[in-house]
């Protein structure tokens, strides 16, 4: 493989260009992670849907829910998707082993994107 061919397999894996826009690979690994999140969080809320408070039912599902839409909004590269991933970030560092470092993860991507620009 000739490094002009390297070069562009690896802009391709960095960023995939959507409409011209590009979206990059932290973007998708994070819209990816927390669209398995949201399903996780709502399989577990309906799996014990008659064990749990209804109070508990109501937010496990909001909160379900509100990852989803996050990992939707990230992936369909929308101008406004932070508006929806801080929060989702800043719920996810209490939800610890798996949402700790995903929030860490979305909250370096978006200071540091947003240093850039």
């Amino acid at each position: 493989m000739t490094s002009s061919t390297s070069r562009i397999t690896t802009r391709h894996w960095q960023s995939c260009s959507k409409g011209g826009i590009q979206l990059s690979l932290h973007q998708r690994i994070i819209g990816i992670c927390w669209l398995i999140f949201g399903v996780l969080i709502v399989t577990l809320v309906a799996a014990n849907l008659t064990n749990l408070d209804s109070r508990v039912r109501a937010l496990g599902a909001t909160m379900g829910l509100l990852y989803l839409v996050a990992g939707f909004v990230l992936l369909a590269n929308r101008p406004r998707a932070w508006r929806f991933g801080l929060p989702c970030a800043v719920l996810s560092l209490i939800t610890f082993p798996v949402g700790t470092p995903l929030g860490i993860y979305y909250l370096w991507y978006h200071f540091r994107r947003e240093r850039r620009s």
